[in-house]
C-alpha cells in the first residue's frame, strides 16, 4: 500500500528521505491514526500539496516507488491466525468444561459465567 485515506485525509507511504522533505511542508504530519500510535512511514498530505496536481502526482509517485521496494506481505496474519483455510472452521473448539477452564487457565483470566436459559432476558413485547 503506498497512499490512502484516513478521516478523509490523503496519507503517502514514503521513503525516510522523502519523509523529511514533506514533513517540512505546513500541515505534513506524520499519520497517527490513534493517539499516541504513529504509524511512521505515512505521512498526512497537506491541503496546498492536494490543491497541486502536479505535486501531488510527483508524491504519489514517489511513494508507489518506495511501495515497490518493499518486501512483500506475509501471508501470516489475519489468515494464519484464523487457520489454513481462513476460517473460524479450522480452528480447534473448547467445547468441554476443563477444556474451556485449560484454556482460561493458560491466558491467565478468570472464567466469566455463561448465561443460562433461566437468565435470558425477557423482550419487551412479553415473549
Amino acid at each position: 500500500m503506498f497512499t490512502g485515506l484516513h478521516q478523509e485525509r490523503r496519507t503517502l507511504r514514503l521513503s525516510e528521505e522523502d519523509r523529511a522533505i514533506l514533513l517540512r511542508e505546513k500541515g505534513a504530519r506524520i499519520l497517527e491514526p490513534t493517539p499516541g500510535r504513529p504509524m511512521r512511514e505515512y505521512v498526512v498530505v497537506p491541503e496546498a500539496i492536494l490543491a497541486s496536481r502536479p505535486k501531488l502526482t510527483e508524491g504519489l509517485s514517489r511513494a508507489q516507488t518506495y511501495a515497490r521496494t518493499l518486501p512483500p506481505r506475509s501471508s501470516k496474519g489475519k489468515k494464519a491466525a484464523l487457520g489454513a483455510s481462513g476460517s473460524f472452521e479450522d480452528l480447534p473448539s473448547f467445547s468441554t468444561r476443563n477444556e474451556r477452564s485449560s484454556l482460561i487457565g493458560l491466558l491467565g483470566v478468570e472464567a466469566v459465567p455463561r448465561p443460562s436459559r433461566d437468565n435470558a432476558p425477557t423482550r419487551v413485547d412479553g415473549s
